[in-house]
């Protein structure tokens, strides 16, 4: 057996706890942002709306309470070494920190898996 992959992907994920929607200008320098750096993808994983109506003993995942998405933040990238890790991490930090007034607060809440 190879066991030896052809290729290595490497990834960073960051995540968030979306309570209010973005506002329009919001959304509209999210854009430029994700433009700007290119390389980082957002996933909105919806929570609230008919998911909301499911109380919170009925299943296993209390995390919907108040929720309205799970921001996911994704960097994939398949060169080595410590400073491409550190490029598209640092991408990932700055979409993460472009997203700070409009996630949850106080605490900042992500999903740990």
């Amino acid at each position: 057996l190879d066991r030896q992959p052809s290729s290595l992907t490497y990834l960073k994920r960051k995540s968030d706890y979306m309570k209010k929607p973005i506002p329009r200008h919001g959304l509209e320098g999210l854009w430029k942002k994700m433009m700007e750096l290119r390389k980082p993808q957002l996933k909105f994983r919806p929570y609230g709306g008919r998911m909301d109506e499911i109380p919170a003993n009925a299943t296993a995942f209390p995390h919907r309470a108040g929720n309205l998405f799970l921001l996911q933040y994704a960097t994939d990238w398949n060169q080595g070494g410590r400073e491409r890790a550190k490029y598209y991490i640092d991408l990932t930090r700055k979409l993460h920190a472009y997203m700070t007034p409009f996630v949850s607060k106080n605490p900042r809440e992500a999903f740990l898996n």
